[in-house]
């Protein structure tokens, strides 16, 4: 998420009170930018004689204490309100984790990240230098939240507009900050997150706060798996959602976009945004290294634009949306179809009336009813009903590969559960459900390969690590069994059996 806050902004933080505008002419605004783009030593003259730049030139290089003892000492009251929060949540974390050009500040529990993230930021870091020429001179801090209240606190968002958006990551504060694939019901790809962040954190530092925010936003979006050498590859659910939008004329404007998505109607709309940036550059990609090149010879982003794309930037997005109201009716996708779209629910409780109509929802409560009834029959074609609404809907299609299976067509079974993860691979139950299947038929290392993937969404699965180290010793490949074991002794240190196995397997 785009990334500059204002001192005043920042000064009218006060627990999760929303932010005041600011001021116009502060004269603050430009050692911020200073500060977000790293270039301390720029500030450091500053901070010298005047305790408020002291205060924020802390805050930004990461060190909490010192950054509350300068706030205290300049009377910033909001300021210090909002510090002295942070370094409590700070003295909360683990000692620190350092691999390369990233310090990696979390909790103990955290620990079961640090491999995933530190390959993830280290790849990305290679491909964005790659990219746009850039790499850190120092140290870039990541910090990860053991809860949502946490992150709002340190991300400035409160809880309200984090409720609403959805959002798990941001690059703030010149550091990458998220709250933890634990907080929420399922995960999320949280390694193409941190990717994400750092993308956003090495744009501001190379070119700045200035770029537009759809560009900003897009370009993150569309690179965020390159760490893995992938490439942006929109959900089925959300182009449903981008071609709908474009039929009723419900497209988000890029104007509409700054100065964040946050900001938007609501989590639908914030997340129709985000498809829209990334198809925008998808678009956009024969002409992104001219782009850049302008832009480091010093162009206005407009000028650069037109000089890479031979286009007006206003022209460039109307075409783009023609484009898309000619795909929405060439297309034969469904808004009913029940495919996800990118969703980061921050809801407790009960996930499936968010993501179904309520013809679906009420055949599922039915064949629920029956089942807990011992009518499984009637709880099968309630199922197979509810299938036919929404073919693709995860919820829906979990219930029919169980009750297949159930019903003794594991071939059937099967093919459900693979539909769940070909059209919704960021729903993480179908790689436990499909890897449970190939369990069962005695296909141990294919079940592995996929449980594995459940843990790019949720790597807190305890029982899950334990069972894919112990599968890994029954196939007699036990060298393979301990970083599994190790995981799951960071999430339950007293587990006996996992302990006796690393003691015994360690030696």
């Amino acid at each position: 998420m785009r990334a500059v806050l204002s001192v005043i902004i920042l000064l009218s933080v006060i627990a999760d009170a929303p932010a005041a505008p600011a001021r116009k002419q502060d004269p603050y605004e430009s050692l911020e930018r200073e500060l977000e783009r790293g270039r301390f030593a720029q500030v450091k003259e500053v901070a010298k004689h005047d305790k408020l730049t002291a205060a924020l030139l802390s805050l930004y290089k990461g060190d909490y204490k010192q950054a509350l003892d300068a706030a205290v000492a300049a009377d910033a009251e909001g300021l210090k309100t909002y510090l002295e929060r942070l370094y409590g949540i700070a003295k909360g974390f683990d000692k620190p984790h350092i691999d390369g050009a990233f310090l990696l500040r979390s909790q103990a529990r955290d620990g079961v990240l640090k491999i995933g993230a530190f390959e993830a930021l280290g790849a990305c870091q290679q491909k964005v230098a790659g990219l746009i020429g850039y790499d850190p001179q120092g140290q870039v801090i990541v910090e990860v939240y053991r809860n949502k209240a946490d992150f709002a606190h340190a991300s400035s968002l409160g809880r309200e507009l984090l409720a609403k958006s959805g959002v798990v990551g941001i690059a703030k504060f010149h550091r990458i900050m998220m709250v933890t694939p634990e907080s929420l019901p399922f995960g999320y790809p949280w390694q193409d997150t941190l990717c994400h962040e750092y993308i956003h954190h090495a744009l501001k530092v190379k070119a700045g706060t200035e770029l537009p925010l759809w560009f900003q936003e897009g370009f993150a979006r569309y690179y965020e798996r390159i760490w893995r050498g992938g490439r942006f590859e929109p959900l089925l659910g959300d182009l449903e959602s981008l071609y709908t939008a474009a039929k009723e004329d419900k497209l988000v404007s890029f104007a509409r976009m700054d100065p964040s998505m946050v900001y938007l109607k609501d989590e639908a709309e914030i997340s129709l945004a985000f498809t829209q940036v990334a198809m925008a550059m998808q678009a956009l990609e024969p002409s992104i290294t001219k782009l850049l090149a302008a832009l480091e010879k010093g162009k206005g982003f407009a000028d650069a634009f037109e000089r890479a794309t031979g286009s007006t930037l206003k022209l460039f997005e109307s075409e783009l949306r023609g484009a898309w109201r000619t795909q929405a009716k060439e297309t034969k996708l469904s808004k009913r179809s029940g495919a996800l779209r990118t969703i980061l629910s921050m809801e407790e409780g009960p996930q499936e009336d968010l993501y179904m109509g309520p013809q679906a929802s009420q055949l599922l409560s039915l064949g629920d009813e029956m089942k807990e009834n011992d009518n499984a029959q009637a709880a099968h074609r309630l199922y197979e009903q509810a299938l036919i609404v929404e073919p693709l809907n995860p919820y829906v299609l979990a219930r029919v590969a169980r009750s297949r299976l159930a019903a003794g067509d594991r071939v059937k079974a099967i093919q459900a559960a693979e539909k769940i993860i070909e059209v919704n691979p960021h729903w993480p139950p179908g790689y436990e459900m499909l890897g449970g299947f190939r369990e069962q038929e005695g296909m141990f290392e294919p079940a592995i390969e996929i449980y594995k993937k459940y843990f790019d969404y949720n790597p807190y699965n305890f029982a899950l690590y334990k069972k894919i180290a112990f599968l890994y010793i029954d196939l007699g490949k036990s060298t393979q069994a301990i970083p599994y074991l190790k995981q799951a002794v960071i999430l339950e240190p007293q587990d006996r059996e996992v302990k006796d196995a690393l003691e015994v397997l360690s030696k």
